[in-house]
This record gives structure tokens, sequence and C-alpha cells, in this order.
């Protein structure tokens, strides 16, 4: 902007008519605010300093308040000089103390330092410091008070900027009685930069000297629970002392002292919240004063007075006056006691949020007291209350998910009253509609925690949620949405409700479909369709006049919901939320009663009919006998047809298909509908579906094309039949354009589709799957990236696709074409040909053994295997097929095969695959193969590399599903073989024998459990480690069935954490990260006691130089630190944890990529202790970040340190979310100046996106 402009602005700013000066500062503002606006000389920028700062003066307040608009915007335009002039004008003026300048200062003193860049902080707090210090001691109360407030201003801002922060924190604390809350506010924000010391020494002077004055203990205990909600991470080593000091001042409090137990119990609050590791000690204290004061009430008598089983007030009688207080000796009004139970109502919640102690111990502790306080007479603490009891559920919910039921247990034995005593809050008149909403939360997470019970308790609230549908207060619309979420969670959670147990609700929740809020009735659509399952019962099974269940609904009710969801269905300028809830709600309906729905319609009008025609004498008691039905049909109206709802619903959903914005709510709706079991004619828009969702497999769109193929997928296998050939075969060929690796959940559903059409019209459907799908099928069997799931489905389509075509020449060319393939992929990769192996295999099932088809594969196969010139990747093809047949079916009648495989077992390129082959043969027919194979193994003692291929057979046979069938005989053959070939400790195969002996025990083997013990006692390292070997395959093996009968071996293996061999303490820790993440229970008792050596396997060895021979126990030690972190949080040592966490992150590649894990994990789940450690991060963090690759590096160098680079910003973007870390100068250096560094930003940026 020229200097004219500004120029002619500033002359009107100096203008007599203050509609000129407002109009020159509302341009001076727009033109500050530009972004790159600059002043063209010092003496412009002086000018217009001067011109602000008489304006903040101006008689007008719009045109002061302008002024100080501008005064933030020039904070980062001006230099040094004016900024100076700035501050020495606003400081003089708020000291003078006059008012209303001083404060009209203080506010421009204050928008100038939020406006202020970091950049001249020190400058800006230099200057101000003194001066704020000087003017708290002075005289004015005005500008004493204002100092204050500019000093938290600059404090907040720049903590690391105020100069001697001792000294001021020295003063503040002198004058804490004088300023009070200002005071501990500011205290709060000067301890971010406070030495340790200094933040020790202030601490100790706050919970060692506000024990004597009341107003002094107060003032102490404020400032204590603000400093540490402020930078509790640094607070913890003085939580004993806090919480003593607070417990001291909770039993010293005498009457009417209950700002003191309030402010006490706040304290406790923020010590709990920011130092929950280090409050844990005294849990139990906490705990017991929390319960003691949560019914803290001396102005009411409960045991004298309350209403129903003694849980609520009772209102009083005229004559208690005589004995009480009068009104004018004491009033509600001024009965603060609500506050203390507040306040103990918080702190329950927050000991139980941060898991003060176990929880079942948290639920025996607090849920007694709490659901008692459901009586509570005010409301704000009725509301934390609930809050707190919705804190323990979640709890435990947590701890149930991860396998430990013990407060589940409690909460199930005390469901039924605490339902009861929710219900009566319910029905209880007057309560706020806040809290009833409160009620609804509870009731929702119960029903979440324990559907089956919220269940079977519904009908006892069910009153609750009609009153609370019926509200017309002011709040009623939250009321109304936490009514309905909570019966949408209880039928969604708990199925199987009693349908007349829903009927006194039903009408609230349709009429609540029509509310003009449209979150309220969009929630209400989603109520209904999580009642259509219930509503089921009204349907009679079929139209052969089957009888009703005489517990179901009457058929209004059916009339009305149907009605209530077509209301809301055919209007299409709706929000979409409510569009979306329609659609849910016909699809619901239309699953769950199907053409029934049409016919209970169709009997509403007929038992109208029947009313009009009869005698009115008998009327009145027919319709008693039917329960209104003549009322509620007369209302519902009647039906045209017998499906007339039932087409208009289907036809809507058709034309939501079309809608870009409900395509994907309509499209999973008729997957929904044709999914049900219920008989359900959808004929009228059959064909025009099933031609438009083939359509929109055309579409970019991922989510609509596989919303499509789950359709589609549906329809075909419910009504394939009466669909047109040629409309089948157009499916089937768009169907195959949806074959690529890149997209394998799209190719599996489609491969699905095709085969439910092969089976539906073979003969329409065989030329499209032959030209369209199976090219893309050949290609993705021969994928190395196939699911499981998309292998299955690949088999299933070759498999019906021979069946289709029926001759023994498709057969043959199908077969070879797979062949060919698998050849290839054989070729390709290790492996890469079992997926094509299975899928001629799975060929061969259609058929017998004596089939020429099987014979014919059978005998190429061997041909291949027993012809000299094969090459390696044909014969590793030819004995996947031949293993996979063989998995299926006995091919004892056939000699030579075991002779192919035999010999094959000798040729070492393809000795493995031939021992994979060997065990699937074998499991076939175990009764007749298994001996021999055992023979087999036996027999090559003295040929160790033979008999290690056998023990891989051996191996294959073990964890195949014929194995669970082995006779008590035969496992203990086995295990008599395994443990022979143990003791003679030849080190290859201690691999495949700790494999087999684990698969073993995991089978039931009586002995194999104490045996795999046994070992551990050798003097040999090695068989130690294989002992811990098939421990690990065991625990793998049987998953969360590993708690019963691998208990006795968890204690003795961990124990091997501390094996004096290196090889059997890595083995150790495999097993513990394995069993870990099979089976947390298993290993939850143990590791407070492995934990120490788990943590010092952590620790790099410092004598060895030259060879790092524990890389890879570190390695795993950490590996296993981030499973047990995601298994068993609570029990680990997270001090511990940290420190280990240190010494990772400054090793070597593999373990810091590991350490970075461990640390983004550590932030999410301690983010107090991980704040308190930022300061000692930052050092290995920029290590990591600034290490330069040599000039010679090669490729391979390079590209591990960008990964390692990515790794480490991803740790950081998650440290960087943590609530404290702004305030911690270390840190907020370490971003500034090597994160956001121009080699770094954008990658943290990309790291940064990874996580959002």
């Amino acid at each position: 902007m020229s200097s004219v402009t500004l120029a002619l602005i500033l002359e009107k700013m100096g203008s007599r008519d203050k509609d000129f000066r407002y109009m020159a500062a509302s341009d001076l503002a727009t033109e500050l605010a530009k972004e790159g606006f600059r002043f063209e000389s010092p003496s412009m920028e002086v000018r217009v300093t001067e011109a602000i700062l008489r304006q903040l003066e101006d008689p007008s307040g719009d045109v002061s308040a302008l002024a100080l608009k501008c005064l933030g915007l020039i904070s980062g335009r001006i230099g040094n000089a004016c900024l100076k002039t700035v501050l020495e004008k606003l400081m003089a003026q708020m000291v003078a103390g006059k008012q209303p300048g001083s404060d009209d200062a203080a506010l421009g003193l204050k928008t100038f330092i939020q406006e202020t860049p970091a950049s001249v902080a020190d400058e800006v707090a230099a200057q101000l410091v003194p001066q704020l210090s000087a003017a708290m001691n002075g005289q004015e109360s005005a500008a004493r008070n204002n100092a204050v407030d500019v000093l938290l201003e600059l404090a907040t801002r720049f903590p690391a900027s105020i100069p001697d922060p001792s000294s001021l924190k020295n003063q503040l604390l002198m004058q804490l009685p004088v300023f009070k809350k200002r005071a501990v506010q500011c205290l709060a924000q000067l301890a971010v930069s406070l030495s340790q010391s200094d933040l020790d020494e202030l601490a100790a002077s706050l919970y060692m000297g506000g024990s004597k004055a009341t107003a002094t203990a107060l003032l102490h205990l404020q400032a204590l629970a603000a400093i540490c909600n402020t930078i509790g991470w640094r607070f913890g080593r003085h939580a004993s002392h806090i919480i003593d000091f607070a417990l001291e001042q909770l039993d010293g409090a005498g009457e009417e002292e209950e700002e003191r137990l309030e402010q006490s119990l706040h304290t406790l609050e923020a010590v709990v919240l920011q130092c929950s590791g280090d409050a844990k000690p005294a849990a139990a204290a906490i705990l017991k004063a929390t319960l003691k004061f949560i019914r803290y009430d001396p102005n009411y008598d409960e045991e004298g007075s309350g209403g129903e089983d003694g849980d609520g007030p009772s209102a009083p009688s005229d004559d208690e006056d005589d004995d009480g207080l009068s009104e004018d000796e004491f009033s509600d009004d001024e009965d603060v006691s609500w506050k203390v139970r507040c306040a103990a109502a918080r702190l329950a919640g927050s000991a139980t949020l941060k898991l003060l102690a176990p929880p079942e111990q948290l639920y025996a502790s607090l849920a007694g007291p709490l659901v008692s306080r459901f009586k509570e007479r005010e409301a704000v603490v009725k509301s934390d209350v609930l809050a707190a009891y919705i804190q323990l559920l979640q709890q435990v919910k947590a701890q149930a998910s991860s396998g430990d039921t013990a407060s589940k247990q409690l909460l199930q034995r005390d469901l039924p009253s605490v339902v009861k005593a929710l219900a009566r809050e319910l029905g209880a008149g007057g309560k706020s509609a806040k809290v009833k909403g409160d009620v609804f939360g509870v009731l929702q997470e119960l029903a979440r925690v324990d559907p089956l019970t919220v269940g079977a308790q519904l009908p006892a609230v069910l009153a609750g949620v009609t009153t609370a549908l019926a509200d017309t207060s002011a709040a009623s619309a939250s009321l109304k949405l936490a009514a309905l979420q909570f019966l949408t969670a209880a039928l969604t959670e708990a199925r199987g409700v009693n349908a007349a147990a829903l009927l006194p609700a039903l009408p609230s929740v349709l009429q609540a479909t029509l509310d003009r809020y449209y979150k309220v009735a969009a929630a209400a659509l989603r109520a209904v369709a999580a009642a259509a399952p219930a509503l089921a019962g009204a349907a009679p099974a079929g139209a052969g006049g089957e009888k009703h269940d005489p517990a179901s609904p009457p058929a209004p009710a059916l009339a009305d919901a149907a009605t209530a969801v077509l209301a809301r269905l055919r209007p299409v300028d709706l929000d979409q939320e409510v569009k979306e809830g329609a659609i849910a709600a016909a699809a619901a309906l239309l699953a769950a009663l199907g053409d029934a729905l049409g016919l209970e319609t169709q009997a509403v009008g007929e038992l109208t009919r029947e009313f009009a025609a009869m005698p009115k004498a008998r009327t009145s008691k027919r319709a008693k006998l039917s329960g209104g039905g003549a009322e509620v049909g007369a209302a519902g109206g009647a039906a045209a047809g017998p499906s007339a709802e039932v087409r208009e619903m289907l036809e809507l959903l058709l034309e939501r298909v079309h809608g870009e914005s409900t395509a994907t709510a309509a499209i999973r709706a008729f997957e929904q509908v044709a999914l049900s079991s219920r008989p359900l004619n959808l004929t009228p828009v059959l064909e025009k579906l099933v031609r438009d969702l083939t359509q929109l497999l055309k579409k970019s769109s991922r989510s609509l094309r596989l919303a499509a193929l789950r359709t589609l997928k549906a329809l075909v296998a419910r009504e394939g039949a009466s669909l047109p050939a040629d409309v089948l075969a157009e499916v089937v060929a768009e169907a195959g354009t949806q074959l690529s690796e890149a997209e394998l959940m799209h190719a599996g559903l489609a491969l699905q589709l095709a085969v439910v059409a092969l089976e539906s019209q073979p003969e329409a459907a065989l030329e499209a799957a032959r030209s369209k799908v199976l090219p893309g099928a050949l290609t993705l069997a021969a994928s190395p990236l196939l699911q499981p799931s998309v292998l299955t489905a690949l088999q299933s389509f070759f498999a019906r696709l021979a069946l289709a075509s029926g001759d023994a020449a498709a057969f043959a060319e199908l077969r070879e074409s797979l062949m060919q393939k698998g050849l290839t992929a054989a070729g390709a990769a290790p492996g890469g040909h079992l997926a094509l192996a299975r899928c001629v295999a799975a060929l061969c099932a259609l058929c017998a053994t004596e089939d020429e088809r099987v014979q014919g594969t059978l005998q190429h196969l061997l041909h291949t295997l027993q012809g000299g010139r094969s090459e390696a990747a044909a014969r590793r093809l030819a004995l996947g097929v031949l293993g996979e047949i063989g998995r299926g079916r006995d091919l004892g009648q056939l000699p030579q095969v075991l002779e192919a495989l035999l010999s094959a077992l000798s040729a070492e390129d393809v000795a493995d695959a031939a021992a994979t082959a060997l065990g699937s043969v074998t499991s076939g027919a175990l009764g007749a193969r298994l001996d021999p194979l055992l023979g087999l193994v036996r027999d090559a003692a003295a040929t160790p590399r033979l008999q290690y291929q056998l023990f891989r057979a051996l191996a294959e046979v073990l964890h195949s599903e014929a194995a669970e069938e082995l006779t008590p005989s035969q496992r203990q053959s086995v295990l008599d073989l395994i443990l022979a070939a143990v003791a003679e400790e030849r080190e290859e195969s201690n691999a495949v024998l700790a494999e087999c002996l684990g698969t073993l025990a995991a089978l039931g083997a009586g002995a194999c459990t104490a045996i795999l013990t046994q070992p551990l006692q050798s003097s040999s390292p090695g068989l130690r480690a294989l002992a811990l070997a098939a421990a690990r395959h065991a625990t793998v093996h049987l998953g969360a069935r590993a708690t019963p009968s691998m208990d006795g071996v968890a204690g003795p293996m961990l124990a091997c954490l501390n094996d004096p061999d290196l090889s059997v303490r890595h083995t150790a820790v495999l097993l513990l990260s394995s069993s870990a993440h099979a089976c947390p229970a298993l290993v939850r008792p143990h590791v407070a006691s492995a934990q120490p050596f788990l943590l010092r396997l952590c620790q790099p060895d410092a004598s060895l130089h030259t060879i790092d021979d524990g890389l890879e126990v570190r390695k795993a030690a950490f590996e296993a630190l981030v499973v047990l972190l995601d298994a068993c949080p609570a029990v680990l040592d997270m001090p511990a944890v940290h420190d280990a966490l240190l010494s990772g992150l400054k090793d070597q590649y593999d373990v810091k990529v590991t350490s970075h894990i461990l640390l983004t994990r550590l932030a999410a789940l301690e983010p107090d202790q991980t704040t308190a450690r930022l300061e000692a991060l930052v050092e290995p963090l920029t290590a990591t970040l600034t290490a330069k690759v040599k000039a010679d590096a090669v490729k391979q160098e390079v590209d591990r340190n960008d990964d390692l680079l990515r790794s480490c910003l991803r740790a950081v973007a998650a440290l960087e979310r943590l609530p404290g870390c702004a305030v911690v100068a270390p840190w907020t250096a370490f971003i500034s100046g090597v994160v956001q560094t121009p080699a770094l930003k954008e990658k943290y940026a990309a790291a940064r996106g990874e996580r959002e």
C-alpha cells in the first residue's frame, strides 16, 4: 500500500467526526490484515503506530475497539523502536491506574502479546516483565490486578521467554493472598519455564505451608491443582505429598467449609488425571475419600426420609417446620454441599478413567455407591454420577474384551437392580431432560457391555422411552435422541427381544419418525430398523393359514410401521441422514417380514370392513377381544392389495439406487432383502434392478462397485433361476472385468457371483464364464498376492465351471490351462504354484477316484515326476497337485504315487515340495498311511537329510485337519519317535522337531505338556531352545484355548528369559511375543516377573565391540514389548518400559524402527508419562533425523535411511498430538529447528497425513 493512501487514512483518523474516525480505522485494519502489507518507510511506521495509540483513548467505543484490532495487526510488522514505544506507552497508561484507561491499556497489551510473533518474544518479555513486577508491588489495586493479567498472558504465550521466572514465582507466592485466583493461574503458567529445582521448591512451599489458615490452604490447593493440570508430567515426584496434603485438608475441614472440601477433591482429581502412575500407591485412600464425600449432604437426612425403597427424598409434611429450620434460617439456595458431591463424583470418574486400581477392584468399590447416588436430588451432581458410572462400565467392557471377565461377572449380578434404579429415574416426575438423557446414556453403555441381560430387562425401561419421546420441553430433542439411541443399541445388541414387550413404545417411535428435527427422525428410523426382527413375530410363516404366535404383536403394528417408513421414503427433498434412515428401515422391514408385511396390512383392512358390517352391540366386545384393532385399522387404512406396500417400498428403493447420494445405501438395502430367508416376491423390480447394478460395475467408485457386487451375488443366489438368460450372461460378463490383483476384494466377490450364476442357470452363464471370467481367473490364480478367501472363490469357480461344461474334453482343457499357468508360477517364485495346485485338486474333487478324468490327471502327474527331463518347476507343480489331490482322497490303490514321492525326496531341488506332498497324501488316508510314514522316519535315522524331510512330512500331517482324529496309541507313537530324534541333538533338525512336538502337544497328547518342560532342565542349550520353540508352536496352534492346557508351561518357559545362553534367551523372547499375541491370558500372570529380564535384554552389551550377537535378541525384545502393550498393558511397569525405550532409540537400524513403533503406542497409551520424557527423547530423535548417509553409500543403504526417517517422523507426529508438548521448550525447539527444516518438512507433512 502506498504512503499516500496511508497518509489519507491517517488524516481521516484525526477528524473530529467519529464516523470519519471509525471508517478510517476500519480501512486501516483492512490494509494491515493483508498478507503482503509492509511499511514503505520508518517514518510512516511511526505515524501509523502513534495514530493507533491515540485512537485507543478515543471516546467512541467503536473506534477504540478498531484501534485495538489494528494494534494486534501491527505487532509483527513494526521495528524495535516502534515496538518499544508501544509497550512503554501502554505500560505507562496501565500503571497510572486511572479508569477506564488502565483497563484499556491492559487489554491493548494483552492483544499485542497475543499477536506478537515468536521472533520478538524475548524483546517483548525483557521490556515488560520488570515493569509488570514493579506494578504488582504498587499501590493502585487496578494496576496491580492488570499487571498480573498481562503477566499471565505473556507467560501463556511465551513461557520460555520469561526472564528470571524464579523471582516472579517468589513474588507471586508471597502475594498469593492478594491476587488470589489471578496469581494461581499465573503461577501455573510460570511453572512451565521453571527449572526442576525451582519447581520442587514451589511445590514444597505449597503443600507444606498451607495447612494453617483455611483461606491460605484453599489458595494453595488451587495452585497445586492448576500447576498439576499445566505440567503434571513434571509434578509426578510430588504426587504423594500433594495427595497427603489434600487428604489432610479433607479431614481437617469443619462445618460450612464446603469450598475447602470441594477444592481438595479437585486437587486430588488433577493429580489422578495428570500423574496417574504416581497416584496409584494412594488409590485406597483416594477411593475412600471419594466414597465418603460422594454422599456428603449435611443438610439432608437420607435415613429419615426417602421415597419408595428408601431411594429418594419424600415431600416434607406440614408439621415438619416445627422441628426443622424455618425459611428465614436456611434455604436450598444457601446449600452448596452439592458442589462437594459433584467434585467427588468427578474424582470417581477420573479414578476409573485412569485405572487407579484394577477394574474389578474399582467396580467393587465404586459401583454400589454410584448406583445409590442415582437418587441424587441435584441434577448437576446426578449427571456427574451417571458419567462416572459410564466410565466404570467402559472399563468393565475393556477388561472383558481382553478375556478377563471378573468385573463383568460382578456387573451381571447387579444389573437387574441397576436397571430398576435407572427405570425409576426415567419415570420420576420433575427430572430434567439432561438427567434423563444421561440415564439413557448409561443404559446404552449397559447394552454394549451385557446386551443379553439388558434385552431381558428392556420392558422395565420402555415406559421411560415412551415418556421421553412424548416430551415437549425445550431440551426435548436431545432427550429423544438419547432415548432412540439407547433403544437402537438395545435392539441391535440384544437379539431375540420379545415382540410383545416392544409394543408399548412402538407408536411413540413411529411418531418420532415424523419429527421436524432431522436427527430425531433419522434416529427413530434406525430404531424401527433395529426393531424389525422383533416385529417379525407379527407375521405368519406363509400363506397357508398358519396361526399367529400368541405373544406376537397384532397386525396394526406392522401396518403402522410400514406407513411411517413409507412416509419418509417417498419424499426426495429430505436431509441425507433421514433418507438413509428410511432406506435402512424399509430394508429391515422387508428382510424381516417379507411378503407377510403386505398380508398383515391386508388383514387390517379386512378387520376394518368386518367391524363396519357387525351389529353395534357386538362391536365393543369384538374390539375388546381384538385389542382395539378397528381403531388402529382405521388409522392405518386398508391396503389396496396384498403386497401394495411391499411393491411400493421396492420401487422406491429402486429409485434411490439411481440417486447419487443414496445409491450405496439403497444397494446395501437390496442386499439385506436378498439375503433374508423370508419369502418375498421381487419380480416387480428384479430385472430392472439387476441390469442397473450391472451397469454400476462400470463406475470408477470402488465402494459403489463393491456394494453392487455383493448385492448382485445375493440376488442371483436367491432369484437367479427366474432371471432372463441374457441378463444373467451380461452379469457374468461384467463380473469378469472385476478380476484384478489391485482389487482382490472385488475379484473374490466377482468370482463368487460367477459361481452362483453357474449354479442358477449353467447354460445361460457358461459361455460368458468361459470367455470373460476364465482368462482373468487364470491370471489371478498365478498371483503370489492371493488371499485365502479369493483362493477359495477361485477353487469354487473352476470346479463349478468344469461341472457346468460336463464333458471330459472341457475338463482336460481346463486342467491343462491351470497346469500351464502353474508351471509359469512355479518358475517365477517359490510357492507360487500352490494356488493353482489347489485349483486343479478342486477340479478332481468333483469326480470319484476311479473316474477317468482323475486317473488321467494322476497319470499325467506321475509321468512328469518320473520323467528325467522334466524341469524342477514342472516337478514342483506336479508334487503340489498330487499332494492336494491326496489330501482329499485315499490314493492307496496307486502304489506308484508313494514311490514317486519317496524318489523326489532325494532330489535336492524338489525335496521340500515332495515332503509337503507326502504329508498331504498321508493325511488323506491317515489310518492306513501314518504307520508306514513313521517307519520311514525310523529307517532314515542314518540319513539325517532324508529324515529331516520325512519329519517335515510328519509336520504336515500334524497340521492337517485329519490329525484331530489321531488315536491315543498313534499320538504316543509319534511322540516316542519325536523324542528319540530330539535325544540325538541334531541341530539341523531342531526347528522341524520343535514344530512337530509343539503341534502334537496342541493336539492334546496327555504327556506332551509335561514333556515340554523336561528339556529345560537339560545342560544342552539346543534342547532348551527346542523345548521353547515347541511351546511357541503349541501356543500359536491353540490360540485362545492355550490358557487351560498350557498354564503349567508358561511360568518355567518364560523363566528362560534369564538363561545364560543367548540363543535360548532369543527363543524365550519369541515365545513371549507369540503367546501374548495368541493368548494374552496365558502370559498375563507372568509378565510382572518376566519384565525385568525382558528389559535387560533390550540393553546392548557393552562388551561386544566387533560382532553384535545380541542385535536379534534386542529386536525381538522390543517387538515383544509392542505386543505386550497391546495385549496386557495394565501389568507392565511403564516407567521401566520408557527407560528401555531410550536405549532402543539409540540402537541400530532394526531396533530403532521397532522402538519408533513402541514410542507411538506409548504416546497413545500413556500420554502423561510420555510427555514427562519429551525432553529426554529429543536427543535420540535429533540424532536419527540429522544423521547423514555416506557419500559412497549404495542404493540399499539410502533406502534404509529413508525408511528410518519415515519411521522416526511417524513417531514425532504421534508425539505432537500429546496435549502438553507445546509447553516443553526443548521439544518446540526440536520441531522448529530440526523437523520443520526444508530437508524434512515435506516428509513430516506426509507422515502426519498418514495418521490423519
